[in-house]
């Protein structure tokens, strides 16, 4: 996120982790977290995690992007008003929540998978902000409901403008699922960089699992 840092927490309905009950600011106050103010998100499907936001260097307002069930980049401002949505194939996850169920059979439980974790990053120091975002590739198109293996992943980065979001470099791919992003200065060089962890091998049904750290300069 850019600007100050700002903790955002969600309670969610009954009908999963894409439902918000209310979306709202936390703020620490005698050695604990509080909830604060009420956050407007978008009418429609909206999940705290992925989101990221982005503060005009001009003005110092703040609009807020993140990637919804679909896989679609969704722009959104201080309102909660869709400013602009993108085409869907982005996120892709195995972190899941279970929707309670009496029936114990897994045939039958369902279950919510979230998106991960959108930046937002001034890359060139130009004062235009880019945005990296996960681009995942499931193995059978998410043929199965509640089950998911990746045989791919990457990382895609944006520019973002008054006109939208426009793609800006050249992709980063892997052989298998990316898990999360990050940006910091790992190495104590003075430099940030990117840091991205990967899944190589295994999925949900599998303990085989094979998992890496990789570091990129972002120059």
């Amino acid at each position: 996120m850019t600007g100050k840092p700002q903790l955002v927490a969600q309670a969610h309905t009954k009908k999963g982790p894409w439902h918000p009950k209310r979306v709202f600011n936390v703020t620490a106050m005698n050695n604990s977290y509080e909830p604060g103010s009420s956050f407007r998100f978008p009418p429609n499907e909206f999940n705290v995690l992925s989101m990221a936001s982005i503060r005009s260097a001009e003005n110092g307002t703040a609009s807020y992007i993140y990637t919804d069930k679909r896989g679609r980049l969704i722009l959104f401002n201080d309102s909660g008003k869709i400013e602009w949505t993108g085409e869907e194939g982005f996120g892709g996850s195995t972190l899941s929540y279970e929707i309670p169920k009496d029936s114990t059979s897994f045939s039958e439980k369902q279950f919510e998978y979230f998106q991960p974790t959108n930046i937002v990053y001034d890359m060139k120091s130009d004062g235009k902000t880019e945005l990296f975002v996960v681009k995942n590739v499931e193995a059978s198109n998410y043929l199965f409901e509640n089950a998911r293996s990746f045989k791919r992943g990457g990382i895609e980065i944006h520019t973002i403008n008054d006109l939208g979001i426009s793609f800006e470099n050249v992709p980063k791919k892997f052989p298998g699922m990316v898990t999360g992003m990050a940006v910091n200065d790992y190495d104590n060089d003075s430099k940030d960089e990117l840091l991205v962890t990967m899944i190589k091998t295994g999925n949900r049904l599998s303990n085989s699992v094979s998992s890496v750290v990789v570091a990129y300069e972002l120059e």
